[in-house]
Formats: structure tokens, C-alpha cells, sequence
């Protein structure tokens, strides 16, 4: 039997890393991109994030920045923006 792989936790950090795949990456982003069309605030989406897949607050904000590079934030809010006039 193989002995289990260490974990790398690298210095400076506290929690092991691990790097997803593509297949993963895409799965989280379109969690995110659910739960922001959804209306879940910041903090609601590192929660849900945290829980679904043990990732941390700052590779969530990763994930919030790549959905909503390309498209407003409008588009997965259901309140208007203050921004410009409805």
C-alpha cells in the first residue's frame, strides 16, 4: 500500500493547497456565477464557497473577479445600479 502524500502547506500559509483542475475551476466559477445571479452578497459567497469546496476567502475573490470580468455586475444583480439612470 503507497503511504498518503504529505500535505503541502507552504510557508507563510495554514491551510494545504491544492491546485484544481480545469474541469474544477469551471465548476466552481459557474458556482459562483449561480449564487451571484442568485443575489448572495460577498461573505454569503465565501461561506457557500468555503462549505461546497473547501476553498478560502481569497481564492473565492478569484473566482468573483474571473465571473464578473467580462460582464457588469448588473447582469447578476436584481436591484439596479446607482451608477446610471434605469
Amino acid at each position: 500500500m503507497k503511504p498518503k502524500p504529505a500535505q503541502n502547506v507552504r510557508p507563510g500559509q495554514r491551510h494545504p493547497y491544492t491546485k484544481g483542475n480545469k474541469a474544477q475551476i469551471g465548476q466552481r466559477r459557474a458556482f459562483v456565477r449561480r449564487l451571484l445571479s442568485e443575489g448572495a452578497y460577498k461573505m454569503e459567497i465565501h461561506r457557500a464557497v468555503l462549505e461546497q469546496f473547501n476553498i478560502q476567502w481569497r481564492q473565492c475573490d478569484r473566482y468573483i473577479q474571473a465571473v464578473t470580468a467580462n460582464e457588469p455586475l448588473d447582469t447578476y444583480l436584481s436591484r439596479p445600479c446607482a451608477c446610471k439612470p434605469c
